[in-house]
């Protein structure tokens, strides 16, 4: 039950279903009602919600008291001391990003466009930290090798 209502929940935060709902509804209630101006509203909302959530200046404010939470990652140069929180880390971990199951292919032609970045900075990262081990994640179906 909980996994129904947080998809539920999940797909009435996200802007671009909430703003489709609400053109929807519009169009639904000047068609099928005598509620013009409700209609109206709603189709209004809709569009100004969605001509808002899709400026690059709106998202880049959203986003930024989150980016500004955390420090970036240090640049590594070579013969430099690792900061003591960077030099304490026993693990590297790189998020999935997809790959394919193509036969005759090398592992790296096989990730995609997102997977490879990743894992080149995990690698780059896990060269300047010696003890610490290298964790990918990625589905396993058992059919296909995971990530």
């Amino acid at each position: 039950m909980f996994f129904w209502l947080k998809k539920l929940v999940a797909f009435w935060l996200m802007p671009l279903p909430l703003c489709l709902a609400l053109l929807a509804a519009g169009l639904v209630t000047l068609w099928l009602t005598r509620r013009k101006r409700l209609g109206y509203t709603f189709l209004l909302s809709g569009t100004g919600l969605l001509f808002i959530f899709s400026n690059k200046f709106v998202s880049v404010e959203l986003v930024r008291p989150l980016e500004a939470r955390y420090a970036p990652m240090p640049e590594f140069s070579s013969g430099s001391t690792l900061p003591p929180d960077l030099a304490n880390c026993r693990y590297v971990v790189v998020l999935g990003g997809g790959n394919g199951n193509t036969p005759g292919l090398s592992a790296t032609n096989r990730l995609s466009t997102s997977a490879l970045p990743r894992i080149v900075e995990g690698v780059r990262i896990l060269r300047q930290l010696p003890s610490a081990r290298l964790i990918v994640s990625g589905p396993g179906d058992g059919k296909n090798p995971t990530h």
